[in-house]
């Protein structure tokens, strides 16, 4: 695949990530009814909401700015244990198959925006690089 394709698929995905993790992140941090009826319907506390909703939030500022590669991964990390944890909670409390549908997307979503910036970081030069081959 080449680099422009790369970067393309890449920021598509991570769009998409980005705006779905604030959206629900911003519900669940300020609470809404329709937030905590989920979160009830799920099992969770409401205290949860909060914790949860401030973790997506950081964690789109940690894909969209520029910050060390660990902060990143964490990130992708947390967004792909929250929709997986989706997954399994809304199995688990008995809905139906095709409510997973969106977390699963999500979680395609996820995946390709990890994939696709893990190949961008390989191939891009790092300051180390840039500084030996311009001596």
């Amino acid at each position: 695949m080449s680099p422009r394709a790369t970067k393309i698929i890449y920021w598509v995905a991570t769009t998409q990530v980005a705006l779905v993790m604030f959206m629900g992140g911003l519900l669940d941090a300020l609470r809404t009814n329709g937030a905590l009826e989920v979160f009830h319907h799920l099992g969770y506390p409401d205290y949860f909401a909060t914790l949860l909703g401030i973790a997506k939030l950081v964690g789109v500022v940690a894909l969209l700015v520029p910050v060390h590669r660990p902060l990143r991964e964490f990130a992708y990390a947390g967004f792909i244990f929250d929709v997986m944890s989706a997954i399994v909670s809304i199995l688990a409390v008995g809905d139906p198959w095709y409510h997973v549908v969106i977390p699963t997307y999500a979680l395609v979503m996820v995946l390709v925006s990890y994939l696709t910036w893990t190949k961008r970081e390989a191939t891009s030069p790092t300051p180390a690089t840039l500084s030996a081959t311009s001596v």
